[in-house]
């Protein structure tokens, strides 16, 4: 008879705790819903950040060793206005070349890849050797705008009409 008993207190004790458990789990998948847009967000701020990081140091790299008209990244020519300003360059037709969006965003988030390059969308809204915009999409109204003008350059984060400031 006593047995019986024990073998119950161990079933509900084991009920007790797949029940905690399971509401354990609820309650995370409910707080990373809520947080997710939020983490998102962040995940772009540095990926924006990384990126502007990596165009100085070509900058730097640039201004320091005389001013070298291209420079060899993992087998990437990577060229440079003539502020200095990284660019990669690609054949549009035998006499024009267009700036290669996805290849300079590739050298810029070099080593950091997996933040965002797999899913990656190019949008080019203009190019020359001066002056020019690419826009990175990665998801639905998520976008990294990466422009030069003028001798400037800026790498903007952006979640639909907000931008996204550091």
């Amino acid at each position: 008879m006593q047995r019986d008993r024990w073998s119950h207190i161990t079933f509900s004790s084991f009920g007790v705790w797949i029940c905690l458990i399971l509401a354990l789990i609820a309650i995370l998948l409910w707080q990373w819903r809520r947080l997710e847009p939020e983490v998102e967000s962040t995940a772009l701020i540095v990926a924006a950040k990384q990126m502007t990081d990596s165009a100085n140091k070509l900058k730097q790299y640039w201004l320091v060793n005389g001013q070298p008209e291209f420079l060899m990244i993992e087998q990437q020519r990577v060229d440079f206005t003539a502020n200095g300003w990284p660019l990669v360059l690609k054949t549009v037709k035998p006499a024009a070349k267009q700036v290669d969006c996805y290849a300079l965003a590739s050298v810029l988030m070099a080593g950091k890849k997996s933040i965002f390059i797999d899913d990656l969308n190019v949008f080019m809204a203009n190019s020359s050797t001066t002056n020019y915009r690419c826009i990175y999409s990665f998801d639905v109204g998520k976008s990294l705008d990466l422009s030069i003008k003028s001798g400037t350059m800026s790498i903007r984060a952006s979640v639909g009409n907000r931008e996204l400031t550091p």
